[in-house]
């Protein structure tokens, strides 16, 4: 298999993602690796591409309290992304 290109943050990003017990949104993320919401959104996008295949958004709806929901976007890991061994199959991109 061909080592997949990404960058330090999306190397950071799928890390945390792999070991997560959850779904998480990008605030969670952004949190967990010390990242803005928009550079992890802006990885996220690279790892979800169509070319990499390694992870989707799926809309969920959180429960605020009070009879009030928000819709949120979940970052999740295809099977793909939860088996991508990020010590073997990546090449990180330098910028």
């Amino acid at each position: 298999m061909e080592k997949i290109q990404i960058t330090e943050n999306m190397r950071t990003i799928l890390d945390v993602l792999q070991r997560a017990t959850e779904p998480m949104t990008a605030a969670d993320v952004a949190e967990a690796t010390g990242l803005s919401t928009k550079s992890v959104n802006a990885s996220f996008n690279r790892i979800a591409s169509e070319e990499l295949g390694l992870g989707v958004r799926e809309v969920a709806t959180q429960d605020l309290g009070d009879c009030k929901t928000k819709d949120v976007k979940l970052l999740k890991l295809t099977e793909a992304g939860k088996k991508l061994n990020l010590k073997e199959d990546i090449v990180i991109k330098v910028k």
